[in-house]
C-alpha cells in the first residue's frame, strides 16, 4: 500500500512538473526577424525581434541576429509588430499590441493579436496566449496550452477576439472561441440593424468586417499604412498539451 502511495505521488508530482514545464516552454523567448510599429508613429527594422506574448511588459529586440547586442522596448509604446521566420521572408504576420478590460478570471490587460476586420470605426482583433513559428512552413501559429486533469477534464486557454476603437482605452472583449460575449451587442447599439442582429443572434464571427463595414456608415476606411494593420497572413492554431507534451513544431 505504501509503495502503491508512493507511485501515484511520483507520478503526481512528475505531472504538475511537465505542467509547469510546458507552460514556461509556451512563453519561453523565440525569435525571428521583423518590423516594430511604434506608438509616435515610426518604424524600425531589426535582424531579431522577440515573438510577443501576453505576459510580456517588455520585448528585446537586436540588429544582430546572435542578439550580441540587444535593447529592450517597453511594450506599451508599440503599436505592432510585423514578423517573418528566416528561412521564409516571403510571408510576414502583424500582430497588433492592444491593452484591454480584464473582463475574464486570469486575462491580462496586455494582448497581441491579429487584426480579422476593421473599418474607420474600429477593429476586431484575434488574440492568442503565445506564438510560435512553424520553421517548416513559415506559419506563424497561435499556441494554446491545455491541461488535462486527473478526471480526463481537458481545461484550454480560449482564443478571445476583442473590439479596439479609436476612441476607447481599453479594447473590449467581444468573443471567447469563436461566440460573442453576452455584452458584445451593447457595442454596437448605436446601430439599431446591427444591434438587432445581435440580439437576434444571426451573426457570427466571419461576419464581423460587414458589422464593422455598417458601423463606419457602410464605407470601409483603407488603412493608414497596409502592411501594418491590414489582415495579411492569419496565424493558425496548434495546441501544447500538458498530460502528453505534444507540441506544434515550432522554432
Amino acid at each position: 500500500m505504501k509503495r502503491l502511495f508512493l507511485i501515484l505521488c511520483c507520478a503526481l508530482t512528475a505531472w504538475q512538473l511537465h505542467a509547469q514545464f510546458a507552460a514556461i516552454a509556451a512563453y519561453a523567448p523565440k525569435y525571428s526577424p521583423g518590423k516594430v510599429w511604434f506608438q509616435d508613429g515610426h518604424s524600425e527594422e531589426f535582424a531579431a525581434v522577440e515573438t510577443p506574448n501576453c505576459m510580456q511588459k517588455k520585448l528585446t529586440v537586436s540588429h544582430d541576429e546572435k542578439r550580441k547586442e540587444k535593447k529592450t522596448i517597453n511594450v506599451a509604446d508599440i503599436t505592432a509588430v510585423t514578423l517573418w521566420h528566416k528561412d521564409h521572408p516571403d510571408k510576414t504576420f502583424t500582430l497588433v499590441h492592444i491593452l484591454t478590460q480584464t473582463s475574464m478570471v486570469n486575462m491580462v490587460p496586455d494582448q497581441w493579436g491579429f487584426p480579422i476586420a476593421q473599418s474607420a470605426w474600429g477593429m476586431a482583433v484575434l488574440c492568442y496566449p503565445s506564438y510560435s513559428f512553424n520553421k517548416k512552413s513559415g506559419e506563424l501559429e497561435g499556441i494554446l496550452l491545455s491541461q488535462t486533469s486527473s478526471n480526463g477534464m481537458v481545461n484550454r486557454q480560449p482564443i478571445l477576439t476583442f473590439l479596439s476603437r479609436p476612441n476607447m482605452e481599453k479594447a473590449v472583449l467581444l468573443a471567447s472561441d469563436g461566440s460573442f460575449m453576452p455584452k458584445a451587442k451593447e457595442y454596437f447599439s448605436e446601430n439599431q440593424t446591427i444591434y438587432a442582429a445581435f440580439k437576434a443572434r444571426k451573426l457570427r464571427i466571419a461576419d464581423l468586417q460587414y458589422v464593422l463595414d455598417e458601423m463606419a456608415g457602410g464605407v470601409p476606411s483603407p488603412a493608414e499604412d497596409p502592411e501594418a494593420s491590414s489582415p495579411n497572413e492569419q496565424p493558425q492554431a496548434i495546441e501544447e498539451t500538458v498530460q502528453n507534451g505534444t507540441v506544434g513544431d515550432d522554432e
